[in-house]
């Protein structure tokens, strides 16, 4: 098996700023095909958008990962 390696990237937490986050499925397998596990993942994004209080201004569900854009209120 081809060993994957880890992009290295600089970070920055600015207070106020929109933060774009990626996020993975477990050992990128494409868990994220079927429209009824998609949709589990925008209610569950929904749930933490009310709870934190955050404006969630895009996101893209892709096969295998999720792309969010999201904003403080």
């Amino acid at each position: 098996m081809k060993e994957r390696v880890r992009k290295t990237r600089r970070a920055w937490n600015e207070i106020g700023h929109a933060h774009f986050l990626i996020y993975s499925c477990h050992q990128r397998l494409s868990l994220l095909t079927r429209r009824r596990t998609r949709r589990w993942v925008i209610e569950a994004m929904e749930r933490v958008r009310r709870k934190q209080d955050v404006a969630l201004w895009v996101y893209v569900i892709m096969p295998e990962h999720v792309h969010i854009l999201l904003h403080p209120c």
